[in-house]
């Protein structure tokens, strides 16, 4: 594919206006940058809670040990159950939830973060040790292979791949495969997405995609699409505000350019805004309470309060404002100039501005710390990244990077900056920083430069890991993601693109969060009804022991009425498929009482569902002639596949009829 492609003409004018700015400075031009936010976590200084009162309205599935020294707590509810009793139901969302206490002093134990998994609970003798089948069925989880998946897997996080062929990919990282593919499943978009947005509960993800104007909506508990919504224009930047009420797109359409509401429950639009003209790049206010957009060609900054959903004004700032971020230590409002090579800071109340910055011209990607005490600032042109002191309200470093910097993302220690003309990040250690002079240590982490390849995007081509030091880079130029862990020297290993080119990559974490002191929640998908165990392990203390739950048939499918349920003969003779292939399913119906085919249905779904996993999509069957109805899809990756059928206009509902199988192997 060409450099040119339709997708990045939204950047014509953008990267003409900083070619030149950075041309003058003897630079090149490189990909927008990527503003992004981390949710609060819990502290110790968080309220306990007795897990009794978590939830006083829902009639709980409660159970508790005290093992080891400590007292564990175990509850289950369905994700509506804060409205009034809800039964946990198949294909619903539901929390696991564990409360961990000190069984002598009843303090909370914090820090343990649980691994558990979700199983059926399969026959045992009436002489064997349950707590030995337990902790049998733990160790073969721990092994991570295919074989030995459990339904629902609550320590898993998917690596998301941006992908330019029109896709997201989503990589099982835990999963040991023998030299299979890892692919979990993929995403299908109309076009090549830009930009992406997650929730913080990490259900939801917004996707830009300008060759359509349009954004895509993913459900990431399943990894399906949802919708998408037409926006029109150039959709490219795209951000929740912190508390979620509404997701905000910049439009960077030539005419009419400028800012979306998005409402994420209702999945429309709430409301438009013509800010100015040129790329917009967004923050907010730590409260949710005004959003802040750039107009780089207006040279402005608008200010929008987000109650109201009206404009407040807009705000002159220095030439060609290519970033913004809001400083959650001072509230003060940062905007970086890339043309005249300062940072405007406004006061967070008036909005007026009272202080500016000077750097230097080329200025590209402006970015906050968590906690908002530095503000870290990248000139792919004179190979630089300036730092800024919100509590002093001062430039308090400059420190030189190689290879044209441009992209910033933090682990919990540390800064990363990439480059765009080296295959290179550095590392900055945030401990450093009250320092005279902080480091930058060099890591290489790939052989070839992400400015080699043309495929590049405005979001991050960084992101950090689950619960650790460490970071994972996408690579277009080797269609590869690296993961890199602090303090070697190299990465410590790649995951595959699978033929596709990664241009950002974001985490979807699956694992348990500490809530408060002692409460350890995490959210599933109910695989089906019926009997549940849930392993859990302790490391520190070392505990295993079992729960159990039910879950009840999906209130919402229809219910036949006894004695009326059709007959299914599933006639798919192959053994196994492979991964890739088309599998064609096929199966007869027939009336159970007079054994007549029954023809021409025109609603027979199949769920295709991976055993073990959370891949499925939802088929419409064909009907072949003489009562056989046909349905086609391809597997992901190897494994067992459950065929579902459901009909509605028969009182079919999900889990009614006897389940066909398909085998796929690599």
């Amino acid at each position: 594919m060409a450099k040119t492609r339709k997708h990045i003409r939204w950047m014509s004018l953008r990267n003409l206006i900083i070619a030149i700015v950075l041309l003058a400075t003897g630079a090149a031009c490189a990909p927008a940058p990527n503003n992004g936010g981390q949710a609060p976590q819990a502290t110790d200084a968080m309220p306990a809670h007795d897990m009794r009162s978590v939830f006083p309205k829902v009639d709980e599935i409660y159970d508790k040990i005290e093992a080891e020294g400590v007292v564990v707590e175990f509850t289950v509810k369905s994700e509506d159950a804060f409205f009034g009793p809800k039964n946990v139901e198949a294909s619903g969302l539901a929390t696991v939830k564990f409360r961990v206490t000190d069984a002598k002093s009843g303090q909370p134990v914090t820090g343990v973060f649980p691994k558990a998994w979700i199983d059926r609970q399969r026959p045992a003798a009436a002489s064997s040790d349950t707590q030995q089948l337990c902790q049998q069925q733990v160790a073969t989880y721990l092994k991570g292979t295919l074989t030995d998946r459990p339904e629902v897997d609550l320590n898993s996080f998917f690596i998301l791949a941006l992908n330019n062929e029109a896709s997201i990919s989503v990589i099982d990282p835990l999963v040991n495969l023998a030299g299979i593919t890892q692919l979990y499943a993929m995403i299908e978009l109309p076009k090549p997405g830009e930009d992406w947005a997650l929730a913080q509960d990490q259900t939801r993800l917004f996707v830009t995609v300008p060759e359509a104007g349009q954004v895509a909506v993913a459900d990431t508990s399943n990894f399906q699409l949802l919708k998408t919504l037409n926006l029109g224009g150039v959709p490219v930047r795209i951000a929740w505000q912190p508390d979620e009420k509404y997701v905000w797109v910049g439009n960077d359409a030539e005419a009419d350019g400028g800012v979306v509401a998005l409402d994420p429950a209702e999945l429309k639009v709430a409301a438009r805004f013509a800010t100015g003209a040129g790329h917009h790049a967004l923050a907010f206010s730590p409260d949710s309470r005004y959003a802040f957009v750039t107009n780089e060609k207006s040279n402005t900054l608008s200010i929008i309060d987000t109650t109201s959903l009206s404009k407040v004004k807009d705000v002159p700032v220095g030439a060609l404002p290519v970033a913004v971020g809001v400083s959650a230590l001072t509230r003060s409002v940062y905007v970086a100039n890339g043309k005249d090579g300062t940072v405007t800071v406004l006061d967070g109340e008036r909005f007026e501005p009272r202080a500016t910055l000077p750097a230097a011209p080329g200025l590209y990607a402006l970015q906050f710390t968590p906690d908002g005490r530095w503000g870290f600032v990248t000139n792919p042109g004179r190979n630089e990244v300036s730092i800024i002191d919100a509590a002093n309200e001062r430039m308090a470093h400059t420190l030189a990077v190689d290879g044209a910097p441009d992209q910033i993302s933090f682990s919990p220690t540390a800064a990363y900056v990439r480059s765009f003309d080296k295959p290179q990040v550095g590392i900055i250690q945030l401990a450093d920083l009250e320092k005279s002079g902080p480091a930058v240590t060099t890591m290489t982490y790939a052989p070839v430069a992400p400015g080699k390849s043309p495929y590049q995007s405005v979001a991050n081509a960084m992101a950090p890991s689950v619960r650790d030091q460490s970071m994972l880079i996408a690579s277009p130029g080797d269609n590869l993601i690296y993961y890199y862990t602090e303090g070697e020297t190299s990465p410590a290993g790649s995951f595959q693109s699978y033929g596709r080119t990664p241009r950002a990559v974001r985490v979807v974490d699956r694992g348990f969060r500490q809530e408060a002191p002692g409460i350890y929640s995490a959210r599933f998908r109910v695989p089906d009804s019926g009997d549940f165990n849930v392993a859990l392990l302790l490391d520190n203390p070392r505990l295993t022991h079992c729960f159990k739950f039910s879950a009840k048939p999906d209130s919402a499918a229809a219910t036949p009425e006894p004695g009326v349920l059709p007959k299914i003969e599933f006639l798919t003779q192959q053994p196994s498929y492979r991964t890739g292939e088309e599998i064609a399913v096929r199966f007869a119906l027939s009336d159970a009482a007079t054994q007549a085919r029954l023809a021409d249905l025109k609603d027979v779904i199949v769920l295709v569902s991976q055993a073990g996993g959370n891949w499925n999509q939802r088929l419409t069957a064909a009907h072949a002639g003489e009562g056989v109805y046909e349905a086609r899809f391809t597997a992901p990756q190897p494994g067992i596949y459950r065929l579902i059928v459901t009909i509605p206009s028969a009182k079919v509902g999900l889990g009614q009829l006897p389940q066909g199988t398909v085998q796929v192997v690599k």
